[in-house]
């Protein structure tokens, strides 16, 4: 795998798909709409899952959908 220095992904040389590399986990905060939150979070309670894992899966999703190879959620 080749290795992009500046954003620390790696690039999977037989389909060329980035990978990102496993970190330990991050703490960040973020501003989410009232709607948005409520939504979520009686998704998340639905579900019988924390609002931070529903937040974990959805991420894991998007990058996914974008082509990046998630490894951990």
């Amino acid at each position: 795998m080749a290795r992009n220095r500046r954003n620390k992904t790696q690039v999977n040389a037989k389909n060329n798909t980035p990978s990102v590399e496993n970190e330990e986990p991050v703490s960040i905060s973020l501003r989410i709409p009232g709607r948005a939150a409520r939504s979520a979070r009686l998704c998340a309670n639905d579900i019988g899952i924390s609002f931070n894992g529903l937040i974990c899966i959805a991420l894991a999703d998007y990058l996914h959908s974008k082509g990046y190879s998630v490894h951990s959620v």
